[in-house]
Parts: C-alpha cells; structure tokens; sequence
C-alpha cells in the first residue's frame, strides 16, 4: 500500500512541472515550421522536425461496406440539446486558455488579395480581430495588408507554459461535473 501511495506521490510530482512549449513559422514561398518542447526547466528538450518533402498521397484502400451505419451524428446532438452542456464546454476553453501561460507571442503578417477591393474587404474584417486579440501584455500582433500584389507572408513565434497537473484538474473537473455526465447518458441513450 505504501509504494502505490509513492508512485501516485511521484507521478503527481512529474506532472506539476512545468512544460515549456515554443512554436515557430515562417511563410514566404513556403511553410517552415519548427516545435520545441521542453520539460523539467530544460533538461528534457524534444525538437519536432518540420514538414519533410512532399510526398505523393498513399493509395486509398476500399473500405468494406457495412450493415448499419453508426449514429455517431445522433448522439452528438443529443449531447449538444443536453441541458447546459455547451456552456459547460465553452466554460471548459475558458478555463483551458486561463491555465496556459503566454510568454511570448509575436505575428507579422503581410496579406493580399488579387483584387484590391477584396483585400480591403478582408482588411475590415481582420483589422478589428487583431486589436482584440493583441490584450496581454505579452503578445504583439501586427497584420498589414497589401494591396498591389497577392501574397500571404507570416512570421509566427510562441512560448507558452502549461502545468500538466492544472490541466488535468480542470479536465477531471469537467468530465465529472453533473452537467457532463448528463450529456454522456443523453448520447448514449441517442435523446435528449
């Protein structure tokens, strides 16, 4: 009984430290993109490689025709009628970005249409979501559109840290709320 109140104290520990995430992309005529993850402050570094060649899609293979079709769609609505459950999911994002520590995040980005009216277009759209989404301190958000040549330029840089233990509270805390448990009896029984 001990060594498994060890192991739970030990895995608990593991997953308090923090995980430190960098994404990096950079587009001109190409996608170029590079991901770091490090863990226990930097001893544990995994760098993912970036998109390999292109390579010729694989040949799809038939697929067996069933009997009956699975009424996945079915009990997706019942979950989403299930009284409350959207706003429980809405809440959970909320609580999930709360949890992530943004250290840095900086983008610049240069886009243009074929038409200069449609870039405008897109412009005025864009234009106003950029300000808001430039809140924390810690962001720098810069779109400029361009209006004499089409093009989608983007240079893309994010440190963020995530506690694995936070997050995993607040996922245990939304899969056993009331309102989820509801949701799941709902789409297993396929009615609201």
């Amino acid at each position: 009984m001990l060594w498994a109140v060890a192991i739970a104290g030990g895995l608990l520990a593991l997953l308090a430290v923090p995980v430190d995430v960098a994404v990096a992309a950079h587009r001109r005529d190409r996608l170029e993109t590079r991901l770091t993850v490090g863990w226990l402050w930097g001893v544990v570094s995994l760098r993912a490689p970036g998109p390999g060649p292109n390579r010729p899609p694989r040949p799809k293979r038939k697929k067996k025709p069933r009997l009956r079709k699975p009424s996945g769609t079915r009990r997706a609505l019942a979950m989403a009628r299930s009284a409350d459950f959207p706003r429980r999911v809405l809440r959970l994002g909320r609580d999930l970005l709360h949890r992530i520590h943004i250290r840095r995040l900086d983008l610049d980005l240069r886009l243009g249409l074929a038409d200069p009216a449609d870039t405008g277009r897109l412009w005025g759209l864009i234009g106003p979501a950029a300000a808001l989404l430039a809140l924390p301190s810690t962001a720098r958000i810069a779109i400029t559109p361009e209006f004499s040549e089409p093009l989608l330029h983007m240079d893309a840089h994010a440190q963020v840290r995530i506690v694995p233990a936070v997050l995993l509270g607040v996922l245990a805390r939304f899969m056993l709320s009331p309102t989820t448990l509801r949701a799941l009896l709902a789409a297993a029984r396929g009615t609201p």
